[in-house]
C-alpha cells in the first residue's frame, strides 16, 4: 500500500516537472525591446501573456494628463500577424423627458353658476440625464504599425486595448508582450518639459 502511494507521488512530481518544462513563461521574455534613449518608463503598465490563436483579449490602460505614452505590441512568430485596436471610453450625456409638473386646476363657473374644475396647466417639465459609456476607436494597427504614440494626454482617459490573434487550423499558443511607456511633463518657467 505504501509503495503504491509512493509511486503515485513520484508520478505526480514527474508530470508536474514535465508540464513546467513545456509551459510558456512569457514574463521572462522580452519580445518588444524598449528604446532606452526615448525617455519613456516602461515599468508601470506593461504586460505579458500567453495567448492562443483565434483568441481575443482586452486590456485596460489609464492615461493621465500632461504625460506622453508609447504603446507597442509584439508577439512570437507562431501566432501569425496579430492586430490590436485602441478604444477610448467616452461618456455621453443625453437629456430625456421624465414628467410634467401641473399647477392647480382652475375653478370654472358657467352662466348658470355651476362650478367645475378645468384642466390643470403645465407649469414645468422634468428631465433626467441618461449617461451612457461607449468606446470610440482611436487606433487600428492593421492600418498602421504595431506601435502607437500619444504625444501629450490632454486629460485623464481610460483606454481599452483589444488584441486579436488570428485563427489557425492547428491551435497554437505563444507569448504576447504589451509595452506601455510613460513620459511625464512638468512646468518650468511657463514651459512644459519632460522630467
Amino acid at each position: 500500500m505504501k509503495i503504491n502511494i509512493l509511486a503515485k507521488g513520484i508520478l505526480l512530481v514527474a508530470s508536474i516537472s514535465v508540464l513546467n518544462a513545456f509551459s510558456q513563461n512569457c514574463g521572462k521574455q522580452s519580445l518588444c525591446k524598449p528604446d532606452k534613449t526615448d525617455g519613456f518608463d516602461y515599468s508601470s503598465q506593461s504586460r505579458y501573456a500567453s495567448l492562443t490563436t483565434g483568441e481575443k483579449s482586452r486590456l485596460y490602460i489609464a492615461t493621465y494628463a500632461s504625460c506622453a505614452y508609447k504603446i507597442s505590441v509584439c508577439s512570437e512568430a507562431n501566432l501569425g500577424k496579430i492586430n490590436f485596436k485602441l478604444f477610448e471610453k467616452v461618456r455621453e450625456k443625453k437629456k430625456i423627458f421624465k414628467d410634467f409638473v401641473k399647477g392647480e386646476a382652475p375653478l370654472i363657473v358657467d352662466d348658470q353658476g355651476n362650478q367645475s374644475y378645468g384642466e390643470a396647466p403645465i407649469i414645468d417639465t422634468l428631465y433626467d440625464v441618461q449617461v451612457t459609456l461607449k468606446e470610440v476607436e482611436i487606433y487600428d494597427s492593421s492600418k498602421g504599425s504595431m506601435s502607437y504614440e500619444i504625444k501629450k494626454a490632454d486629460k485623464t482617459k481610460n483606454l481599452v486595448l483589444e488584441l486579436n490573434i488570428p485563427k489557425s487550423e492547428q491551435p497554437t499558443t505563444g507569448c504576447v508582450n504589451l509595452l506601455v511607456g510613460t513620459k511625464r511633463f512638468k512646468h518650468i518657467s511657463g514651459k512644459l518639459v519632460t522630467e
